[in-house]
């Protein structure tokens, strides 16, 4: 345990600071603080700042900078009116918020596959909802696709159609700084197999690409979805 003497107008500016690039205050006192301290952990994971943190009259005094930066703020300082600042960072991408929050609701694509009567033409629907779980957890569900295709004969009369509806839904995920996720999506018609599939969210838009299979859902080449509510 080591004990150590220090002007406190000195060290107030080290605390705020992260440095000692502060000039004592014009009116100071020397204490005596205690360097106990064996760790400093954020989110349960070991960060010891370069700034040993001290105990000074039963209170333990780490850097204010290093603290809130490392849980996501920035510090700055207001010399007019000798303020300290902390406000929170916006996590931004391609002018995209990542607050889940506006994810909330009903989300759909159409995709038409025009075959100029030749031979088939062929519409795709599909759409999901996105709901909170909790936190920041989010869920797909209600995914429903439907693919109508109708067959023509060599003069361009409608021969034939079919449809198929298959229900699908994702497991619960958490989108990520750069506005992506790695999802699981879990079919009805195949409830026992996990189709690992990406996420990204670019311009309102929500893309669902997998590498599995590269027609699966027509996601690979559709357009991205849009919010229908």
């Amino acid at each position: 345990m080591k004990q150590l003497r220090f002007t406190l107008g000195f060290i107030a500016g080290a605390l705020v600071f992260g440095s000692v690039g502060v000039a004592a205050a014009s009116s100071s006192k020397t204490i005596e603080v205690l360097f106990n301290v064996k760790d400093v952990k954020i989110n349960n994971v070991s960060k010891m700042p370069e700034q040993q943190p001290f105990i000074y009259e039963g209170t333990t005094y780490v850097p204010l900078r290093y603290i809130a930066e490392n849980l996501g703020s920035d510090v700055g300082w207001d010399e007019v009116n000798q303020t300290v600042t902390i406000n929170g960072k916006q996590r931004t991408c391609n002018n995209e918020t990542s607050d889940t929050a506006t994810l909330i609701g009903n989300w759909g694509l159409s995709l038409e596959i025009d075959a100029d009567k030749k031979g088939w033409d062929e519409r795709i629907e599909n759409s999901f909802r996105i709901d909170a779980v909790s936190g920041n957890t989010l869920k797909l569900s209600r995914g429903d696709l439907f693919n109508s295709r109708v067959f023509y004969d060599e003069k361009g009369f409608p021969k034939n159609h079919s449809a198929s509806p298959y229900n699908w839904e994702s497991k619960a995920f958490e989108i990520q700084p750069d506005n992506t996720a790695n999802i699981i999506i879990i079919t009805e018609m195949y409830p026992d197999k996990e189709i690992p599939a990406h996420l990204e969210i670019r311009n309102n838009q929500i893309r669902i690409t997998t590498d599995e299979n590269e027609n699966f859902f027509y996601f690979n080449r559709s357009p991205a979805f849009t919010k229908t509510e």
